[in-house]
């Protein structure tokens, strides 16, 4: 396992959280003592423990059997971030045995967001004690920051703490873009749904019978490319493609384009978002809420999530009140709908909703 989770660790894509040692031990003693340098991903367990059992491993299965006479180590491996528990993030990366690349695609929130698990571990206390005080050094107090970088690339071997992000080094451009382009080509090919936010996924899901088939569906054969798209315009600042973006037949492009005007829209972005307020999606109606609240629009913001907080669609009703504690109103303790949700039937809720009355 990964120890406590520490800030870089577990729950994270740094090799503190990815790095673990893979022990095996054949009845026989064969091989002990062997010591192997390959990459492996959780999934080359399942098929190496199907062909140690002697079943035939399906065409489908994508790992691969370790021990194998015909077995090549991988080139790569790829790793992911989604939520974890109350706390909603979505990082991918890919890593040979030298580079490793990171992808932060929730870059405009700080690393270190709350966590009701992490933050009652004694040194997560201690290094916010510390952070606050201004007694962090600079490498230190990054995992509070933002935005942070929407790109990391990392020299493991020369730099195996990941302290360097080389993303910006222009001799490193060649292998930046290559492994870009392998973790994009990765999540099309794996129909990875993790950018399609939750609320918006149950929604989907209910309609394709199961949320992992929804990329089947013909219509949403190229969504992963366009929600990409939708992420890098709001990175670039690009607000023309964004107000496009929210006509989008697809809800989960409306919601990135909404989130990313709250995050880089200005002003000129309110009138844009008024229409979402009444959008056929909960999801979407929460993200253009919360982006008018970063906007200036807090009263109105905080009401319509307010109404949110209780939905029958339990992730929309997290997303909403995570929304208002990013927004942080005046007494938002004392908001009905909060102070009910301290009573929610979703644990992860009733977190969220804890913390907002303690502070």
């Amino acid at each position: 396992d990964h120890g406590i989770s520490h800030m870089r660790d577990k729950q994270f894509l740094y090799d503190g959280g990815i790095k673990v040692p893979l022990i095996v031990r054949f009845p026989d003693g064969s091989q002990n003592g062997a010591v192997r340098k390959d990459l492996v991903e959780h999934i080359d367990i399942a098929a190496t423990s199907l062909a140690l059992a002697d079943i035939p491993i399906p065409d489908r299965v994508q790992g691969r059997n370790l021990f194998s006479s015909s077995h090549e180590p991988r080139e790569f491996i790829f790793a992911a971030r989604d939520r974890c528990d109350e706390t909603v993030d979505i990082i991918r990366c890919v890593r040979t045995d030298r580079y490793k690349y990171i992808r932060n695609f929730m870059s405009y929130l700080p690393h270190a967001q709350p966590n009701q698990y992490k933050d009652g571990k004694e040194i997560l206390k201690r290094i916010k004690i510390l952070y606050q005080a201004g007694e962090l050094s600079e490498l230190q107090a990054r995992v509070y920051q933002s935005p942070r970088p929407t790109e990391e690339l990392y020299d493991i071997q020369n730099d195996p703490y990941e302290t360097r992000n080389l993303a910006g080094d222009p001799a490193h451009e060649e292998v930046l873009t290559s492994l870009r382009s392998r973790l994009y080509k990765s999540m099309i090919e794996t129909q990875d749904v993790g950018l399609i936010p939750e609320p918006v996924l149950e929604e989907m899901g209910k309609e394709a019978g199961n949320k992992y088939f929804v990329l089947d569906r013909p219509e949403n054969e190229d969504l992963i490319e366009e929600l990409i798209g939708s992420i890098e315009a709001g990175e670039d600042g690009n607000i023309g493609t964004l107000t496009d973006a929210l006509k989008s037949d697809q809800p989960a492009v409306r919601y990135w384009a909404a989130t990313w005007l709250g995050v880089k829209g200005g002003k000129r972005a309110i009138d844009s978002l008024n229409p979402l307020f009444g959008d056929p999606s909960p999801g979407v109606r929460v993200a253009a809420a919360l982006a008018a609240g970063r906007l200036g629009e807090t009263e109105v913001a905080v009401k319509l999530l307010a109404d949110h907080i209780d939905h029958p669609t339990v992730v929309v009703g997290m997303f909403a009140i995570r929304a208002v504690e990013l927004l942080n109103p005046p007494n938002a303790d004392q908001i009905p709908e909060v102070v009910a949700a301290k009573e929610s039937p979703y644990e992860f809720t009733q977190r969220i909703a804890n913390r907002i009355a303690s502070n």
